[in-house]
Order: structure tokens, then C-alpha cells, then sequence
């Protein structure tokens, strides 16, 4: 049995509503009015989170590199990232981000992010997920760049710590994602093999591949989100702006509703169909109170829909039962 897990006021788990999160990332390029206006969209789209990557480009990236340049380009202070979370909050929204170094960690946590996300880059950054699962926090792992001894080994790191809030995420980091990398079968082996519930990442241009991450056991999918898809650098490309988002959050509940999860039970509006379509014992002929059952006086046949008589399975066993009521021809045997 895998447990389930709270997320600020969201339960997270089988049978409850799928979380779906917003990746802002760094989409927002450094300013913090871009920002406030995508968590505000988010909001409107009604999604469950927002969550952005709180990285110190020095403490991250050596100087020079590609990433260096990007991330330095799209920093938020200290006090700019606590009026993100302010305003998050404010609109219901659950917020969370991803820090890569100790002392990012160290400031972040006073903004009591909701949980606390492991990219695919950080994954082996066992001495910064050893510190972030001693808060006894939920924590979010993609693999997206990640080997299953990977994985292993950080969610194991996380459990020593007393720890098992954790939600694995079938993630492939490509940009745009194909659909033949999606690998949603992954999930399957995460849930068997950790025994713990498992999402989905992606970064594929449309929505399909999260769609069906739904029936593929997903509780949790993250998309990228971008104020404008036509801005050039960043992740805008794979992005969904505003538009797109809502419609991704109606495509995933909608989802929901078809794999909603039941008990195998017909349900009240399906009892005039099996009334109409199962089959079941009738006369074959009048049959009096008193009269034997026979294989010269009932059938098998689909009713007449008003009354579903007994199963075609009991048709051996009443032979020979003495009748308890009349029946005219066609009628169902209730007895």
C-alpha cells in the first residue's frame, strides 16, 4: 500500500485529484513584475501549484558556461522570491522551487515552500538532498537525466532520514520531447519498485503525452509555463501560456473522469440497460404455483426490460424447485 502524502492543503495520492503544477521555472527572465503576472495567470488556471528554480548561477555553474549565462540572467533576490511566495499563497496557489546549493536552501526554507523539488541535474546531489530530507518535508524527484542506481540511491538518502514523502517523476530531458522518449511505462516500475507515488514531467509541445500519464498512474504532472511561447531563449518554446494551461488543466480532469475509480459495482442509471441486455431465466410456457421447474417450461432470454429475473448460472440448480407464484409466458423467474 503506498501512502499518501499532504502537499500544503492537497492530498496527494490514488484516488485523489491529480496535482498539477505550473513550472514557472526561470521563465519570468529575472523580473519579478513577469513573474507576479504568470503565478496571477496560473491562478486563473486553476492549477494546484506554482514552482520556479531558485538558482545562485555562482554557486551553480562554472563561469562561462551556457547555463551560467542563462541563470545569471534570470536571477530573483531574496526579497523578490518572498513576494512571489506571498502572492502564491495569497491566491490559494501552493508554491515550491528548486535550489541548487546549501545556502539557497538555507534562505528558501524560511518562505515554507510546500514541498521541495530535485531536478534531473541534482539528483546525484546526494549531500543537498541528504539536507532538505532532514525537514521531513514532501520532496519531488524527476530523473530525467537519471540511471535506476540514481534514483536508488537518493531515494534511499532520503529514507535514512526518516523521510518517505517522496514523489517520483517520469521525466526525459529533451527539449521539445518526442513522443517515442516519453517512456511513460517507467512509472509502473518507479510505483513497483519504491512503492511510492509517481508523476509525470513533460516537455512535450502538446498535451498528449500528459494525458495519458494520467492512466498510466500519474498523481502528479508538471508542465512549463511561459508568459509569452514566441519568446525567444529560456523554455518559452515548450512552454504553454495562458491559454494553453487552462486548456491543459481541462484536458487532465477530464482525464480524471474517465479513469475515475470505482468499485466494480453497477451503478443506478446502468439498471434499465442490464434490464434491457442481460439475459436471464423466464417461462417458456405458463407456470402455475406448485409446478415444477423444467427444461420443458423455461428459458434462457434477454427480457422484456422491466424486471431482470434470475441468473442464466442458476438455471441448473432450480430444476425441479416447486414455483412459488404464477408466471405467464416470457416472465421473468424471480425465484
Amino acid at each position: 500500500m503506498i501512502n499518501q502524502l499532504k502537499i500544503g492543503d492537497r492530498i496527494i495520492g490514488s484516488g485523489y485529484p491529480v496535482f498539477i503544477i505550473a513550472e514557472v521555472g526561470i521563465n519570468h527572465e529575472g523580473d519579478l513584475i513577469k513573474c507576479e503576472r504568470m503565478v496571477t495567470d496560473a491562478a486563473e488556471a486553476k492549477v494546484d501549484a506554482v514552482k520556479l528554480q531558485t538558482i545562485d548561477a555562482d554557486a551553480n555553474y562554472v563561469r562561462g558556461s551556457s547555463s551560467y549565462d542563462v541563470f545569471k540572467k534570470a536571477e530573483l533576490s531574496e526579497n523578490e522570491t518572498k513576494v512571489v511566495f506571498d502572492l502564491a499563497k495569497s491566491l490559494n496557489l501552493e508554491i515550491f522551487t528548486t535550489v541548487g546549493d546549501l545556502e539557497t536552501f538555507e534562505w528558501v526554507k524560511k518562505f515554507k515552500p510546500c514541498a521541495w523539488k530535485i531536478s534531473s541535474g541534482l539528483i546525484n546531489h546526494l549531500p543537498l538532498i541528504d539536507e532538505i530530507s532532514k525537514l521531513n518535508q514532501p520532496m519531488i524527484l524527476s530523473t530525467g537525466l537519471s540511471d535506476y542506481d540514481e534514483i536508488s540511491e537518493a531515494v534511499d538518502v532520503i529514507r535514512n532520514n526518516g523521510n518517505d514523502k517522496i514523489v517520483i517523476l517520469q521525466c526525459t530531458s529533451l527539449y521539445p520531447l518526442e513522443y517515442h522518449n516519453v517512456f511513460l511505462s517507467r512509472m509502473k516500475k518507479f510505483k513497483e519498485s519504491f512503492s511510492l507515488n509517481v508523476g509525470y514531467s513533460d516537455h512535450c509541445v502538446n498535451n498528449d503525452a500528459a494525458f495519458l500519464s494520467v492512466g498510466a498512474g500519474a498523481v502528479m504532472i508538471e508542465k512549463h509555463f511561459t508568459y509569452k511561447k514566441e519568446q525567444k531563449g529560456f523554455d518559452h518554446n515548450i512552454s504553454l501560456d495562458k491559454v494553453g494551461l487552462i486548456k491543459f488543466v481541462d484536458q487532465i480532469r477530464l482525464a480524471e473522469s474517465i479513469m475515475c475509480k470505482e468499485e466494480m459495482k453497477p451503478k443506478e442509471f446502468m439498471r434499465e440497460q442490464r434490464n434491457k441486455n442481460l439475459r436471464c431465466i423466464v417461462a417458456r410456457k405458463v407456470i402455475l404455483k406448485g409446478d415444477e421447474f423444467t427444461l420443458d417450461n423455461i428459458s434462457i432470454k434477454r427480457s422484456s426490460g422491466n424486471k431482470l429475473g434470475l441468473s442464466p448460472k442458476y438455471f441448473y440448480n432450480i430444476l425441479g424447485r416447486t414455483a412459488e407464484e404464477n408466471y405467464d409466458v416470457d416472465d421473468p423467474i424471480s425465484n
